[in-house]
């Protein structure tokens, strides 16, 4: 199994450089591992007391960041390396202030897995979520460094837990000095395998974003905007989202929207303008709101900030790929809509059962369920209160997390 645990990535990672010449992402990807070695070097220098945290990317990286900035307050003398697999997590994370040194994680493998931690040379290493790397979680614990899993995620289809892949990767998981899961059905499954030391953590966005609900923010040209009307906005939306949007503001003018698109680029910025012509639009970047009845944000950075602004959020990507984070608008008590698309997360469905969330199937249902919550004042509260108690419960991952790793500090 092992040998073909290495041949899958050396093709995995052969095919990634094949198509890097017309791919700007797998350029990237395989750019960023040139001369590894002598970069890491470089980079790294003779500094020591090194914590080493693992990300497959953004999303990964943003739960490893409440824990990194814990650390830092706790462990100031550390130095915290952040390693990516893929470039969209390298990319936003380098030169962020709470991170040391930031890299890409080379192809796992047996000599790789040795140079890398022999350069590093961590007193301990934090992989979250799905980053489970046999070659580097070998080359660890046989180094006798401490590594932990946080964050994680385990379902019963998972190969990990299947013939003939068990065999291989359960004593993998067995070398984790502690596995921390989001879950209780991820749990249960690892104590079903044998996987003792593990325990539920939560989620570790929660206690930032609780963070940073708390931190003051002033805005002009949003507090112009929304100057006491009904406003909605839409978090990371896709066309589709937009689209909606559009269709129920037709109908029902008096409302607001902010737009916070996925994809601000020009030619994405210009299509909104296009779909919303028969309407007052202003952009951001403009720093004036006019009598707009729409605001598009075209920059980078507000969103998990704005949220405090608007009554009522609708969360893109439900639609497609992958669903944006609902607690960052949930935390200011915004009811959230989104598209059907979100069983991979948490989330969502427990906000369901509560009512702070709302599943979109369609044109019809995203009418319904919004002008209900805006012609009903106490249905609105409801939810309200009820997506800012399940954000207040859910919080103290970090905190675990940090209990955990200290006796190893």
């Amino acid at each position: 199994m092992n040998f073909f645990y290495s041949l899958s990535l050396y093709f995995y990672s052969l095919i990634i450089r094949i198509v890097s010449p017309f791919n700007a992402k797998a350029k990237k990807w395989v750019e960023g591992r040139k001369n590894w070695r002598k970069e890491l070097g470089l980079l790294i220098g003779d500094q020591e007391n090194i914590i080493w945290f693992h990300a497959a990317s953004l999303g990964e990286a943003e739960q490893g960041l409440a824990i990194i900035e814990k650390l830092k307050e706790v462990d100031p003398q550390s130095k915290i390396l952040l390693s990516f697999f893929s470039p969209s997590g390298f990319e936003n994370f380098k030169g962020h202030p709470a991170v040391d040194f930031c890299c890409y994680l080379p192809i796992d493998s047996p000599s790789n897995a040795k140079d890398f931690i022999e350069l590093v040379n961590p007193k301990l290493a934090i992989f979250i979520k799905y980053e489970i790397w046999v070659h580097y979680f070998k080359r660890l614990s046989k180094k006798e460094i401490p590594f932990f899993l946080t964050s994680a995620l385990f379902r019963e289809g998972q190969f990990y837990f299947k013939k003939p892949y068990r065999s291989f990767f359960l004593p993998v998981l067995q070398k984790v000095n502690h596995i921390m899961v989001q879950n209780e059905s991820s749990l249960q499954l690892l104590q079903k395998n044998g996987l003792e030391k593990a325990s539920i953590c939560g989620e570790t966005r929660i206690d930032r974003v609780l963070k940073l609900r708390e931190l003051e923010f002033s805005d002009g040209i949003l507090e112009n905007f929304t100057a006491k009307k009904p406003v909605l906005i839409a978090g990371s939306s896709w066309p589709i989202e937009e689209t909606m949007i559009k269709k129920y503001l037709s109908e029902h003018p008096s409302l607001k929207v902010i737009l916070a698109p996925h994809d601000i680029s020009e030619s994405h910025i210009s299509q909104i303008q296009e779909l919303y012509s028969d309407f007052e639009l202003s952009l951001y970047s403009e720093n004036s709101t006019r009598d707009s009845q729409i605001l598009v944000i075209d920059n980078i950075g507000l969103l998990s900030r704005i949220y405090r602004f608007a009554d009522i959020a609708f969360i893109g990507g439900g639609f497609g790929k992958g669903l944006h984070s609902t607690i960052e608008a949930s935390v200011y008590g915004l009811p959230v809509l989104f598209g059907p698309k979100h069983q991979s997360f948490i989330e969502p469905s427990e906000m369901k059962k509560l009512g702070a969330g709302f599943e979109v199937e369609n044109q019809e249902t995203f009418n319904e369920i919004l002008s209900a919550l805006l012609e009903n004042p106490e249905q609105l509260k409801n939810a309200s209160d009820a997506a800012y108690q399940f954000v207040k419960s859910k919080s103290g991952a970090v905190d675990h997390i940090l209990n955990k790793i200290k006796p190893f500090l």
